[in-house]
């Protein structure tokens, strides 16, 4: 309509994408095209069935450890069902990553899917090899549905739209998609340890960051802050908005129904505040107050609930962490 190209919608689309986000979805898009082409090429299908996908028999992880992550940027089925698989994949990634990551940070997705495929690799491994159930593993549902089990955690009554099914709370979509995966998969042990190794990932992690406790501190290096200050430049500023979001999931646990307040957004609500002076060449800038107000939206309605301006706020907030 205003003379873009699908194309060009799409490189926008695509270069709105937050980082880790973008990374993910490359890789696994890419992987699935190329093969595409290798599987037509013998020797080069062999090495990537044989190197990088998941042989759960023993000792084979323990002489290519690099299987326990490879196996989950690919896919191998090129079915019908096997294009449905990666669809599905890839848009649950999107729908849950995108607003995990704009909200906590990029290293945190990035972080959450590395550790739920290696967990549930690890469990397929040694527990697959345990009950006799060895199994050739590739795909990024693990991953995948660690994301998506995190979210759930941290949100377990947000609502989601579902054809035919209405509007259904998280904590229950992940605990039927759970279910679904388990059934279907009752013929191989290690498939079926796989998806309950991510699942527990995924809740783990989300318990671990309520309580203040970040395991993907290691996947920073990847993804650094943008806006570095100095300890001075600090002093007397709001306090960040990830870790007043991390407080306020905390708080929820035990009971509170607003995210903690700082004395800044104490003291703003006071009436004999003075007002801020106004800036006509520039929007006003947002206090604790403003994010606290975002954040009860957010749980209540949901991300998509926001306007552009409470989207731009929260995403200025972000960057200033």
């Amino acid at each position: 309509m205003n003379g873009e190209s699908p194309l060009d919608r799409f490189r926008r689309w695509y270069n709105l994408l937050p980082p880790a986000l973008r990374l993910l979805m490359t890789v696994n898009a890419v992987l699935f095209l190329a093969w595409f082409i290798l599987q037509l090429v013998q020797p080069a299908a062999e090495f990537v069935v044989n190197y990088l996908a998941l042989n759960t028999e023993l000792p084979t992880p323990l002489f290519r450890p690099w299987q326990l992550l490879t196996y989950s940027v690919l896919h191998l089925d090129t079915s019908f069902f096997g294009l449905i698989t990666f669809a599905f994949d890839m848009l649950w990634l999107y729908w849950m990553g995108r607003d995990y990551e704009e909200t906590f940070g990029s290293h945190r997705l990035f972080g959450l899917y590395v550790l739920a495929a290696l967990g549930g690799a690890l469990l397929a491994v040694f527990g697959g090899s345990a009950l006799g159930g060895n199994a050739l593993i590739y795909g990024s549902m693990a991953a995948v549905f660690g994301v998506l089990c995190c979210v759930a955690t941290l949100y377990p009554n947000r609502g989601i739209g579902l054809f035919l099914l209405g509007v259904v709370p998280l904590k229950w979509l992940a605990i039927g998609f759970l279910t679904l995966l388990v059934l279907t998969s009752l013929r191989s042990p290690a498939y079926v340890l796989l998806y309950l190794g991510g699942a527990g990932v995924g809740y783990l992690f989300a318990k671990a960051q309520q309580n203040g406790t970040d395991l993907a501190a290691w996947a920073q290096v990847f993804f650094p802050t943008r806006t570095q200050r100095t300890p001075s430049s600090r002093a007397g500023e709001k306090e960040g908005m990830f870790s007043r979001m991390e407080q306020w999931l905390a708080g929820r646990d035990k009971g509170e129904s607003k995210p903690p307040r700082t004395s800044e957004s104490r003291s703003s609500d006071s009436p004999s505040r003075p007002k801020r002076r106004a800036r006509p060449a520039e929007p006003p800038a947002a206090g604790p107050a403003d994010i606290d107000r975002i954040l009860d939206k957010i749980n209540e309605r949901g991300y998509d609930a926001l306007t552009e301006e409470e989207k731009r706020i929260l995403f200025e907030a972000s960057q200033d962490e």
